[in-house]
């Protein structure tokens, strides 16, 4: 986000002394450990049986403030030595550089900002035609005015409809799903609380006839009502819409435009309801839908689905979610998806988890080329894959629903071209990602069991 200061801001990248500022100042000799300690430089107390003189004289025991925490000095002589300081040629600040001439990287002022992450939190008010009401302060717990806002009004909904919002990756396109259509409300990212106008900006402000945001838009981008909608998080134009029992279930590449243009996507089978769903944050052909009768999962688009419901078949599937943000971001469990089920409880897949791409200590590991044959396969299928050096290696098999069903661990594998069989008679048909690590090196392939 841009910010502008109310006053100017100094740095300085190198900052010489002024000679007219320079001083002599107090040294003395440590009898302790026989160094010099250039006293000007630290804050220090005497002891009570010092002279308590300024400079101390000698015999006297002293407090001395080091960087490295307090310790005792006795004075066991005394000297002098130039203390530099620095001046601020604009605003005459001075400041000490101590025994230094020169001084690098100087920040004469600190700047607080708004946290650039300030989230969003909307709750949907079934009254006055539909209202979406907002606060950018539900995180921030020190804040004491929570400072709720009329985000949108008049958006339909109502008793029997389902409300679904999703929001870009950077908050500045919201899209709401309320039974009378989808929105697209623009503009919410780039406003926050510390704007002195934040609630006319992205809020209906006023008595009786209420007064429209000025900060942001809303367009209906279909009359059409659904269930829920999932948008891509890294494509804020890729959204998906979810018909629940009626209806098909329709996509669009172009939803931030004035008039997206939506195409059918292929029916899952059994005539499931479709109420929630993702487009998986690595590969947009990957979209996770939660159904009547639990999740179905296509890689291809929608081209096949399969369903995916192991533990809890034939419950209703109402919320999906991803974690989507990156290990950069502070996300440690990159890729994970939660299920939300109808009297099950709440599920977790790993099947797109980001598993094993950083070590323990944060650093990237590196990729190796990974490559899995036959595939599809009927029973065995067989890993080739370079090792940068000799490892152990471990392999992690899942199944679709990111169920850890098989380890494989050789150790001291030399480096070079190198073959592992995955032994799959005892495998159930169905798709099955395949997690490869070797010291620095990891990769991820899929096969499919017929």
């Amino acid at each position: 986000m841009e910010y502008v200061t109310p006053t100017a801001l100094y740095f300085d990248d190198t900052l010489f002394y002024n000679s007219s500022l320079t001083q002599q100042d107090v040294s003395v000799l440590n009898t302790l450990n026989g160094q010099t300690v250039f006293l000007g430089n630290y804050s220090w107390t005497p002891f009570a049986s010092a002279s308590g003189t300024n400079p101390p004289t000698v015999g006297d025991s002293l407090l001395v403030n080091f960087e490295t925490g307090p310790d005792t000095v006795v004075v066991g002589g005394l000297g002098t030595y130039p203390h530099y300081y620095a001046q601020n040629a604009a605003t005459g600040e001075i400041i000490s550089l101590d025994n230094d001439t020169i001084a690098f990287n100087v920040a004469w002022d600190t700047l607080i900002v708004q946290d650039p992450f300030q989230s969003w939190f909307l709750m949907y008010v079934n009254s006055n035609g539909g209202e979406l009401w907002g606060t950018r302060n539900a995180m921030r717990l020190s804040a004491s005015n929570v400072d709720w806002v009329l985000v949108a009004k008049g958006i339909g909904g109502g008793t029997f409809n389902n409300v679904d919002i999703e929001f870009s990756k950077d908050l500045n396109h919201c899209y709401v799903s309320a039974g009378s259509g989808v929105y697209r409300i623009n503009g919410l990212g780039d406003v926050y609380t510390s704007d002195p106008n934040f609630k006319t900006k992205v809020g209906w402000s006023g008595t009786g006839l209420l007064t429209a945001p000025s900060a942001t838009t809303k367009s209906q981008i279909t009359a059409t009502g659904y269930e829920g909608i999932a948008l891509n998080p890294n494509n804020p134009n890729d959204l998906v819409v979810l018909a629940g029992f009626s209806g098909s279930n329709r996509r669009t590449l172009n939803a931030t435009s004035a008039t997206p243009t939506f195409t059918t996507l292929p029916a899952i089978p059994g005539g499931v309801a479709c109420y929630d769903g993702i487009i998986d944050r690595d590969d947009s052909d990957i979209i996770v839908v939660g159904t009547s009768e639990g999740v179905f999962v296509t890689e291809n688009g929608g081209g096949t689905w399969e369903n995916s419901s192991a533990g809890f078949e034939g419950t209703p599937v109402y919320e999906v979610r991803q974690s989507w943000r990156t290990w950069e971001e502070g996300n440690r469990r990159p890729g994970e998806i939660y299920i939300g089920t109808f009297g099950r409880g709440i599920w977790s897949s790993a099947a797109y988890l980001g598993i094993g791409d950083y070590n323990a200590n944060g650093s990237k590991v590196t990729k190796t080329k990974l490559k899995t044959y036959p595939n599809p396969t009927t029973d065995n299928t067989t890993l080739t894959f370079n090792l940068a050096e000799t490892s152990n290696v471990n392999v992690f098999v899942y199944n679709i629903m990111g169920t850890l069903v098989k380890t494989i661990t050789n150790r001291n594998v030399p480096a070079g071209a190198q073959t592992l069989t995955i032994n799959g008679s005892d495998l159930p048909n169905g798709t099955y990602i395949v997690k490869f690590v070797a010291g620095k090196q990891s990769d991820t392939v899929k096969f499919v069991k017929l």
